[in-house]
């Protein structure tokens, strides 16, 4: 008898609850990639540098480079001995690497010159170009016999596995160093070949150009005149295009007259304390055959112009939409009268004025209205005076946008009883009730002008929208009705306000809802269930026949005890697979990272750390090619992921796992046998 009451007072317990506990299930956590160790593999840092060789010899200094940039001794798990010298054969190649770039360059440079007959300039670079050519030779043969020495020591610490490995790699490098031998031998014989036609050139007639100027300083904005005269074998050359440089720039292009003399004049627009011209003749058409480059002495001029300073008041915040008032004051010895003042809001042109007698200036600012809200920079330029005499400044700060959230409260009542027919019927509504809904009370204010924002209130699938006049509100919303609904409750409410310097607010106000039905079904159980006990007790007591053996009887009970229902587990929600893909790969990377050096850039992409790493994945190259398609696919599709694919990631990043050494992911040892094939499934997900 205790029992069976002990199991109706169970069943009222969950009558009167009214909710079922539902508990979330989680993913199994997984193996930190921060904190990842593997073995060292030997060879795969070897066969990356080897790949690096392979790019100099071919004269891709770029890609050199750019292999180069993803190799990070410090975060390998390299052993302590064999660190610094891992480390100086990746700076020996760094620094051949750029050697050999500059090299080239200054190879090319020389070429070029050349062309133009710019004899003298071709013979000073010459000379660079032979001390990077020896410094090159010297540099590679440090990098040969560091090769054979690295090799031997990193080959002790590998294992048996390694050793092919090892052999290949030493392979690749040494045929590497064959090639970049070979690359020197053609830089010698370019520069030899250059170096010939430097004499050659030398033999051409090397005219000369004087350049003089009628003053030693301008104005900003004023000509000034220059003259000179271009000949050769002291007979004037007539006809000749002659450039004038300004500060290394061209500014004019001129002919020389009958007698190889020029007069011409320039502007300098540039505010600076002085300038650099000097004239220049290159020789054209025929003239290729018979003279060298000239080049006049170069003239320093002062350039003179006054000064100006800006002075201007930052706002605190800016508002999307709003105007504000800016002021400011330019200062100069020049003219600060009617002097263009332009305001930028990030690159775009926001305002235009004009400066006032005394350089002083006031301009209206609106702020776009689709403006992210951040730190912005505000630009205020002021241009030159009329004269062009009086230097223009400019000034930039930091300013601020936000969006001002509305101050938005709503009331509701503590307590609500349900259905309210049932209670205080002609004596009025039950708390919080109206007309069929919940009544709902409250403010939306402001420090910024808002109008009638528009408020909308959710309770469930219910939907109520209305506008705020006045910033006060009073409003019914209706709520759905149901025979179980009981305990704890909420309504989301949301204000939108129309102006663009407000933020929308959301709210959630809670309360309780005493449903009248649900204690009224557990009293009329409760009562039905001891009445029901009450009559079973008197039909057994009157049905017992005497000698009847209570065995029977005994286990009806038990059956009865224990036929209680197994079923009804709530189901759990689908979890996070995408997420789970996307570590899994993570953790393949830090071990790719941990075991060869070669780690991954904030700017490479997932296909490009695939084509880098081919080397360190080795023959498990195939799986993390197809790890690398289903992460992609977990970042940036908007497909589905279920179990199938959680499991097809887990055992691809076993497979890689299990070539490079390690902790499988999920915190499971290797155990040995083949990596698993792409696309695999793991039923036990």
């Amino acid at each position: 008898m205790k029992k069976r009451l002990t199991a109706v007072v169970l069943l009222l317990a969950l009558l009167a609850a009214g909710c079922v506990v539902d508990t979330d299930s989680g993913v199994s956590p997984h193996e930190n990639p921060a904190s990842a160790r593997s073995r060292f593999n030997v060879a795969t840092l070897f066969l990356h540098m080897g790949d690096v060789l392979d790019s100099l010899a071919t004269g891709d200094y770029e890609s050199a480079g750019d292999l180069l940039a993803h190799v990070d001794i410090e975060s390998a798990h390299i052993p302590d001995s064999l660190r610094h010298v891992c480390s100086r054969y990746v700076e020996l190649c760094d620094q051949l690497t750029g050697t050999l770039s500059s090299l080239e360059s200054a190879l090319s440079q020389v070429e070029l010159l050349l062309q133009t007959n710019d004899v003298e300039d071709a013979r000073r670079e010459l000379v660079e170009c032979w001390d990077l050519a020896e410094m090159a030779g010297e540099e590679l043969g440090a990098l040969e016999e560091a090769t054979d020495e690295v090799l031997t020591a990193v080959s002790r610490h590998g294992s048996a596995a390694a050793s092919a490995h090892m052999a290949e790699a030493r392979n690749r490098l040494e045929e590497a160093l064959l090639r970049l031998r070979e690359l020197t031998r053609l830089y010698e014989e370019r520069l030899e070949a250059t170096a010939e036609d430097v004499e050659a050139g030398s033999a051409l007639l090397a005219p000369s150009l004087s350049l003089a100027a009628e003053g030693d300083s301008v104005w900003v904005g004023e000509a000034i005149y220059v003259s000179g005269s271009l000949a050769a074998l002291s007979e004037g050359m007539s006809g000749r295009e002659i450039e004038l440089f300004v500060n290394g720039v061209v500014a004019e292009r001129f002919v020389s007259g009958a007698d190889g003399s020029f007069r011409t004049s320039f502007v300098p627009f540039e505010y600076e304390s002085s300038t650099d011209i000097q004239a220049r003749y290159a020789p054209r058409g025929a003239d290729t055959e018979l003279f060298q480059v000239a080049k006049s002495e170069v003239i320093v001029l002062t350039v003179r112009f006054y000064e100006s300073s800006l002075e201007f008041d930052v706002p605190a915040e800016l508002h999307p939409g709003r105007t504000v008032k800016l002021v400011g004051l330019v200062r100069s010895l020049g003219g600060v009268e009617e002097r263009l003042v332009e305001v930028r809001l990030n690159d775009v042109v926001a305002s235009q004025t004009l400066t006032g007698a005394s350089g002083a200036f006031d301009y209206t600012l609106r702020v776009p209205a689709d403006m992210e809200e951040g730190e912005h920079r505000l630009f205020v330029e002021v241009k030159e005076d009329g004269s062009q005499k009086t230097a223009p400044c400019s000034q930039s700060a930091a300013v601020k946008v936000v969006r001002v959230s509305p101050e938005f409260a709503i009331d509701c009542p503590e307590v609500v009883i349900v259905p309210d027919w049932l209670v205080f019927r002609g004596r009025g509504n039950s708390p919080g009730i109206e007309d069929g809904g919940l009544r709902l009370s409250g403010t939306v204010q402001s420090t910024l002008p808002i109008e009638s924002p528009c408020v909308t209130v959710r309770w469930d699938d219910e939907v109520t929208t209305f506008e705020v006049a006045g910033g006060d509100f009073q409003v019914v919303v209706p709520y759905p009705v149901s025979p179980w609904m009981m305990g704890r409750s909420s309504v989301q409410a949301e204000v939108l306000p129309e102006e663009p310097w407000h933020r929308p607010v959301a709210v959630e106000v809670s309360f309780n809802v005493v449903n009248l039905l649900v204690y009224g079904a557990g009293a009329v159980v409760f009562w039905g269930l001891l009445l029901w006990l009450v009559l079973a007790r008197r039909k057994r007591a009157l049905t017992v026949q005497p000698g009847r053996s209570e065995g029977a009887s005994v286990a009806a009970g038990r059956v009865a005890r224990g036929g209680r229902s197994m079923g009804g587990g709530a189901g759990s929600a689908a979890g996070p697979y995408r997420r789970l893909v996307v570590h899994l790969y993570e953790t393949v990377v830090a071990v790719l990272t941990s075991s060869s050096g070669i780690v991954r850039q904030p700017s490479t992409t997932l296909r490009e750390f695939l084509a880098i790493s081919r080397s360190a994945a080795g023959r498990t190259w195939r799986l993390l090619a197809e790890l690398t398609r289903l992460a992609e696919e977990a970042l940036y599709s908007r497909r589905e992921f279920g179990r199938r694919d959680s499991a097809q990631a887990r055992w691809l990043a076993l497979g890689v796992r299990r070539e490079t050494g390690g902790r499988a992911p999920g915190g499971r040892r290797k155990t040995g046998g083949r990596a698993p094939r792409a696309g695999r499934s793991d039923k036990s997900a």
